[in-house]
């Protein structure tokens, strides 16, 4: 027995110096693919021919290769006629890459299918499928998600309660993405965090999985952001309210800020005042705080007072303050673009009322007001690139009222602004 114990290690031995640097690529890939989800793909022109024969009475069959290709075709894929080609054939029915086609095609049309008749024939063709793929029989264990009328509520309930990544769910499930089926999953799992947003892991879902999958559409991913702003955890928690809003602001490529981008807000009009209201006040808190340090005459106690009257503002800095500010202009992302620029000594403030533009000074300095005519003469470009002129921020013969911070100045300029119709809250 030693004697055969070291031959078998000998043996071992060579074969392996023989054969370690041999890779198989293709025998590599093709057992990779034995349980690859097939991926959806146009079908060919001639197969949509030979369909369209085929229902125009021109022939009686279609080629099982037509019928694989045609599987993958929602609007062909979900014709009653196209399943009674698929139920009358053998081959089709245990054919893996047909089956998962049709899943596919169903699932691109999950709204008009279910009330189909063959909506149920496809779920029993998922089940009765016997052959050696694994794709197939993780659907025939996981049936109850994926193809009955309530799978999308059963499956969201699955993914906010386990609240895993989205993609490790697809993956474990072997779903299509990039179907109306899983956009309504991903919608449901929306509708149910909005709800809770004030329990932090579910905080956390929301903002990392939902609101950052990519396949929503965008109608779909305001209607979700809208939702979310005005369930009760916004208007509760400071820390649910700033979370949601930093990220809504800085994902520019669908909403971003509404003071830069307002068009992309119609429709949602509540939802973005109380974004504008937040991030007002962030600005006066910004400004009265860190590009002044010394608020001794309580500027920005006084402007905080008004932040549900603004419709927008905007911290103008001198090149010395930005660079003083560099790491904490960093710390706000992309809200560094919201920031403007002046030629002057002093950074200013604009506060648009609407009826009214405020402005104040860093420093010691008035506050002038000027009417909505003057504003749209001379601010038109409000979120501008370019530095605004000191002179134009300080125009006391235009300027509908101009007061320095001095005695009772909050009184005095509260009267200014009331009549004007604004007014503290």
């Amino acid at each position: 027995m030693t004697f055969a114990n070291r031959g078998f290690k000998d043996t071992a031995a060579r074969h392996h110096r023989n054969f370690s640097d041999i890779s198989f690529p293709a025998l590599v890939k093709a057992v990779d693919s034995i349980d690859a989800l097939a991926k959806p793909q146009r079908p060919a022109d001639s197969h949509i021919r030979e369909w369209q024969a085929y229902i125009d009475g021109q022939t009686e069959l279609l080629s099982p290769r037509a019928i694989r290709n045609l599987s993958w075709y929602p609007d062909v894929a979900t014709d009653c006629r196209f399943w009674d080609v698929v139920k009358l054939s053998e081959r089709s029915r245990n054919s893996a890459k047909t089956i998962q086609g049709l899943v596919y095609s169903y699932h691109s049309k999950w709204k008009e299918v279910q009330q189909l008749p063959q909506f149920l024939g496809l779920r029993e063709a998922v089940k009765g499928f016997r052959g050696p793929n694994g794709i197939l029989k993780k659907w025939q264990e996981n049936l109850h998600l994926i193809l009955f009328a309530d799978s999308v509520a059963k499956l969201a309930q699955e993914l906010s309660s386990g609240r895993m990544p989205l993609d490790y769910s697809i993956e474990q499930l072997r779903l299509f993405e990039d179907t109306q089926f899983f956009r309504e999953v991903v919608s449901e799992c929306a509708r149910s965090c909005s709800q809770n947003l004030g329990v932090a892991e579910i905080l956390d879902f929301f903002l990392n999985q939902i609101l950052s999958w990519d396949k929503h559409d965008i109608q779909i991913f305001r209607e979700h952001v809208d939702a979310a702003i005005k369930c009760e955890a916004f208007d509760r928690s400071e820390d649910v309210k700033a979370r949601l809003i930093n990220y809504v602001v800085n994902d520019v490529q669908r909403l971003g800020d509404p003071r830069l981008n307002p068009a992309r807000w119609i429709g949602i009009e509540e939802s973005k005042e109380k974004v504008l209201q937040h991030l007002s006040k962030k600005d006066i808190v910004f400004f009265f705080e860190k590009v002044m340090t010394d608020d001794v005459h309580g500027r920005a106690k006084f402007w905080l007072r008004y932040v549900k009257s603004m419709s927008r503002s905007r911290p103008l800095l001198t090149d010395l303050d930005r660079s003083r500010l560099s790491t904490a202009l960093a710390r706000r992302g992309n809200a560094i673009r919201h920031y403007g620029r002046t030629t002057g000594q002093h950074s200013a403030f604009l506060l648009d009322f609407g009826s009214v533009l405020a402005i104040e000074f860093e420093g010691v300095g008035a506050c002038y007001l000027y009417d909505a005519k003057t504003r749209d003469r001379f601010f038109r470009d409000f979120f501008t690139g370019n530095p605004f002129n000191d002179q134009i921020l300080k125009m006391p013969k235009q300027a509908l009222y101009r007061k320095s911070h001095q005695g009772n100045w909050q009184w005095v300029l509260g009267q200014a602004l009331a009549q004007s119709g604004i007014y503290p809250s």
